[in-house]
Protein backbone atom coordinates (compact mmCIF):
# COMPACT_ATOMS: atom_id res chain seq x y z
CA UNK A 1 0.00 0.00 0.00
CA UNK A 2 2.27 2.76 -1.30
CA UNK A 3 0.86 6.28 -1.29
CA UNK A 4 2.86 9.10 -2.85
CA UNK A 5 2.68 12.78 -1.91
CA UNK A 6 4.75 15.81 -2.84
CA UNK A 7 5.53 19.27 -1.53
CA UNK A 8 7.92 22.10 -2.34
CA UNK A 9 9.94 23.54 0.52
CA UNK A 10 10.70 27.29 0.18
CA UNK A 11 14.20 28.68 -0.29
CA UNK A 12 14.33 30.56 3.02
CA UNK A 13 14.33 28.10 5.93
CA UNK A 14 12.74 30.58 8.35
CA UNK A 15 9.78 31.24 6.09
CA UNK A 16 6.34 31.12 7.70
CA UNK A 17 4.67 30.58 4.34
CA UNK A 18 2.21 27.70 4.20
CA UNK A 19 3.58 24.67 2.30
CA UNK A 20 0.85 22.79 0.43
CA UNK A 21 1.00 18.98 0.26
CA UNK A 22 -0.33 17.30 -2.90
CA UNK A 23 -1.27 13.68 -3.55
CA UNK A 24 -0.31 11.77 -6.71
CA UNK A 25 -3.23 13.38 -8.61
CA UNK A 26 -2.02 16.92 -7.68
CA UNK A 27 -4.96 17.38 -5.34
CA UNK A 28 -4.14 19.37 -2.16
CA UNK A 29 -4.51 17.17 0.94
CA UNK A 30 -3.28 19.71 3.50
CA UNK A 31 -0.42 21.97 4.42
CA UNK A 32 2.32 22.54 6.97
CA UNK A 33 3.50 25.86 8.28
CA UNK A 34 6.36 27.02 10.46
CA UNK A 35 5.13 29.14 13.35
CA UNK A 36 6.74 31.29 16.02
CA UNK A 37 5.30 31.77 19.50
CA UNK A 38 6.26 35.45 19.59
CA UNK A 39 8.22 38.17 17.77
CA UNK A 40 11.32 37.59 19.93
CA UNK A 41 11.58 33.97 18.72
CA UNK A 42 11.31 35.10 15.11
CA UNK A 43 14.03 37.73 15.59
CA UNK A 44 16.40 35.29 17.35
CA UNK A 45 15.75 32.72 14.65
CA UNK A 46 16.61 35.24 11.94
CA UNK A 47 19.88 36.09 13.69
CA UNK A 48 20.86 32.44 14.28
CA UNK A 49 20.33 31.24 10.68
CA UNK A 50 16.71 30.04 11.02
CA UNK A 51 17.46 26.92 13.06
CA UNK A 52 17.14 28.18 16.62
CA UNK A 53 13.37 27.73 17.09
CA UNK A 54 11.51 25.17 15.00
CA UNK A 55 7.75 24.94 15.64
CA UNK A 56 5.41 23.44 13.04
CA UNK A 57 1.67 23.12 12.54
CA UNK A 58 -0.12 20.91 10.02
CA UNK A 59 -3.55 21.68 8.58
CA UNK A 60 -5.96 19.52 6.59
CA UNK A 61 -7.42 20.59 3.26
CA UNK A 62 -10.18 22.59 4.96
CA UNK A 63 -7.67 24.56 7.07
CA UNK A 64 -8.37 22.81 10.38
CA UNK A 65 -5.30 22.14 12.58
CA UNK A 66 -4.35 18.45 12.66
CA UNK A 67 -0.85 18.39 14.17
CA UNK A 68 1.16 20.84 16.25
CA UNK A 69 4.80 20.43 17.30
CA UNK A 70 6.54 22.93 19.61
CA UNK A 71 10.16 23.09 20.67
CA UNK A 72 10.83 22.83 24.41
CA UNK A 73 13.31 25.32 25.80
CA UNK A 74 15.52 24.65 28.79
CA UNK A 75 18.97 23.56 29.89
CA UNK A 76 18.49 20.04 28.54
CA UNK A 77 17.53 21.30 25.10
CA UNK A 78 20.77 23.26 24.66
CA UNK A 79 22.64 20.03 23.92
CA UNK A 80 19.87 17.91 22.37
CA UNK A 81 16.69 19.48 21.08
CA UNK A 82 13.29 18.27 22.29
CA UNK A 83 9.78 18.93 21.07
CA UNK A 84 6.30 18.09 22.27
CA UNK A 85 3.46 17.51 19.90
CA UNK A 86 -0.14 16.58 19.58
CA UNK A 87 -1.91 15.12 16.60
CA UNK A 88 -5.37 13.84 15.78
CA UNK A 89 -3.81 10.66 14.34
CA UNK A 90 -0.83 10.03 16.66
CA UNK A 91 -2.11 11.53 19.91
CA UNK A 92 0.36 13.18 22.30
CA UNK A 93 4.04 12.58 21.56
CA UNK A 94 7.56 13.81 22.22
CA UNK A 95 10.34 14.23 19.67
CA UNK A 96 13.99 14.10 20.68
CA UNK A 97 17.18 14.55 18.73
CA UNK A 98 19.23 11.33 18.90
CA UNK A 99 22.09 12.41 16.61
CA UNK A 100 25.52 11.24 17.74
CA UNK A 101 27.45 12.00 14.54
CA UNK A 102 26.41 15.01 12.46
CA UNK A 103 26.83 13.03 9.23
CA UNK A 104 24.25 10.48 10.45
CA UNK A 105 21.31 12.47 11.90
CA UNK A 106 18.55 10.69 13.84
CA UNK A 107 15.39 11.62 15.74
CA UNK A 108 13.07 9.59 17.94
CA UNK A 109 9.32 10.14 18.26
CA UNK A 110 7.88 8.58 21.42
CA UNK A 111 4.11 8.15 21.31
CA UNK A 112 1.86 7.82 24.37
CA UNK A 113 0.89 4.28 23.41
CA UNK A 114 4.48 2.99 23.91
CA UNK A 115 5.32 3.10 20.21
CA UNK A 116 8.49 4.70 18.86
CA UNK A 117 9.06 6.09 15.39
CA UNK A 118 12.65 6.71 14.35
CA UNK A 119 13.75 9.14 11.65
CA UNK A 120 17.18 8.52 10.18
CA UNK A 121 19.31 9.59 7.26
CA UNK A 122 22.62 8.12 6.15
CA UNK A 123 25.48 10.16 4.76
CA UNK A 124 25.34 10.64 1.01
CA UNK A 125 21.72 9.49 0.83
CA UNK A 126 18.97 11.85 -0.30
CA UNK A 127 16.31 9.91 1.60
CA UNK A 128 15.04 10.10 5.16
CA UNK A 129 13.40 6.97 6.53
CA UNK A 130 10.69 6.80 9.18
CA UNK A 131 10.88 3.40 10.83
CA UNK A 132 9.07 1.63 13.64
CA UNK A 133 10.62 -0.39 16.46
CA UNK A 134 10.98 -3.51 14.27
CA UNK A 135 12.86 -1.53 11.56
CA UNK A 136 9.86 -1.64 9.21
CA UNK A 137 9.82 1.42 6.95
CA UNK A 138 6.71 3.53 7.57
CA UNK A 139 7.64 6.30 5.14
CA UNK A 140 10.47 7.25 2.81
CA UNK A 141 11.00 10.94 2.18
CA UNK A 142 13.36 12.04 -0.57
CA UNK A 143 14.29 15.28 -2.29
CA UNK A 144 15.62 16.12 -5.73
CA UNK A 145 17.39 19.48 -5.23
CA UNK A 146 19.82 20.18 -2.42
CA UNK A 147 19.42 23.95 -2.71
CA UNK A 148 16.83 26.38 -4.01
CA UNK A 149 13.24 25.19 -3.97
CA UNK A 150 13.38 21.60 -2.82
CA UNK A 151 10.92 19.19 -4.40
CA UNK A 152 10.16 16.65 -1.70
CA UNK A 153 8.46 13.31 -2.32
CA UNK A 154 6.85 11.40 0.55
CA UNK A 155 6.12 7.71 0.02
CA UNK A 156 3.94 6.31 2.80
CA UNK A 157 4.39 2.56 3.04
CA UNK A 158 2.23 1.98 6.13
CA UNK A 159 -1.12 3.09 7.49
CA UNK A 160 0.45 3.71 10.92
CA UNK A 161 1.40 7.29 10.01
CA UNK A 162 -0.61 10.03 8.31
CA UNK A 163 0.87 12.27 5.62
CA UNK A 164 0.41 15.47 7.63
CA UNK A 165 2.20 13.98 10.65
CA UNK A 166 5.00 12.63 8.46
CA UNK A 167 5.44 16.00 6.71
CA UNK A 168 5.53 17.93 10.01
CA UNK A 169 8.07 15.53 11.52
CA UNK A 170 10.20 15.69 8.38
CA UNK A 171 10.09 19.50 8.42
CA UNK A 172 11.57 19.52 11.92
CA UNK A 173 14.17 16.90 10.99
CA UNK A 174 15.18 18.72 7.81
CA UNK A 175 15.26 22.17 9.42
CA UNK A 176 17.57 20.96 12.15
CA UNK A 177 19.81 18.73 9.99
CA UNK A 178 19.93 20.61 6.68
Amino acid sequence: MLREYSLVKPVYRGSTKSITIYDSNDTPVGSIQRVYKNRLQQTCDFIFNATFFVNVQAFDSSGQPVCSISEQLGRDSLVRSKWTGSSIHLGEFTVSDATKIKANPRMNVQLERDFTIRLKKSIGNKSVYMMDEEDQVLAEISYQNLIFRRNITVNLESADIHILDAAALYYIFDSRHY
